[in-house]
Order: C-alpha cells, then structure tokens, then sequence
C-alpha cells in the first residue's frame, strides 16, 4: 500500500461557529436543487 501515515490519520475539523451556517447552506441546496454552489454560498 502506497499511503501516508498522515493520510491515514488526517479527520477534516470544521470550527463550530461555521455549523449554524452550513446547516442553513444544506436546508438551501436541498429547497432549491438547482442552484449550484457559487449561488448558495453568496
């Protein structure tokens, strides 16, 4: 196998006074499907 041990390890960290923002973004995208991600994340 041909992985890095930080590959391995890496866990993606989301600070928590994004989450309120990105929970209103997913209500958006799931409403309005067809608006892309250039006009939800305005």
């Amino acid at each position: 196998m041909n992985v890095s041990r930080s590959t391995l390890n890496y866990q993606a960290r989301q600070p928590v006074r994004d989450a309120p923002v990105i929970a209103v973004m997913r209500e958006l995208s799931a409403q309005y499907p067809r608006f892309g991600y250039r006009r939800i994340g305005v």
